[in-house]
């Protein structure tokens, strides 16, 4: 059984590491467009 809390922490964490990835290919992409 999962405590709402502990689900909340768990989709911030989710977001949290999109978020990472998004600008991570946002960083690649201009790194492309530069060179």
């Amino acid at each position: 059984y999962l405590y709402p809390v502990d689900f909340h922490m768990i989709t911030i964490h989710d977001q949290f590491l999109h978020f990472v990835l998004t600008l991570t290919e946002t960083w690649h992409l201009r790194q492309e467009m530069s060179t």
